[in-house]
């Protein structure tokens, strides 16, 4: 892992409480899952600085729910995410809010 992913994997730690965004889990986040995923065709599609920022991971506890945060097979709403993710590059955004982005696209 590169010390940018690191960094962003913090961030996203932090803003989330360590606790596992999935609705109705309150268990401790353990992995980050990718809203569009990291993939090689996703790295040369939107570039590193959208697959590894923060707002477009999450904070989860399985990989169960890690699942359900993969929006990669959509691809209207991914580029919307994407744009919303070069718009917003220098805030720290609550996984809550961009979920509600991406359920409103």
């Amino acid at each position: 892992m590169t010390k940018q992913q690191i960094k962003q994997y913090k961030i996203r730690y932090e803003l989330d409480n360590y606790i596992c965004q999935a609705e109705g889990c309150n268990n401790k986040a353990t992995q980050m899952a990718h809203r569009i995923c990291r993939s090689k065709t996703n790295y040369s599609i939107y570039g590193k600085e959208i697959i590894d920022h923060n707002i477009n991971i999450v904070s989860v506890c399985c990989v169960e729910h890690n699942d359900r945060y993969n929006i990669g097979n959509k691809t209207r709403i991914a580029n919307k995410l994407a744009e919303y993710i070069r718009n917003n590059k220098d805030k720290r955004i609550p996984s809550k809010k961009v979920q509600k982005y991406i359920e409103n696209c």
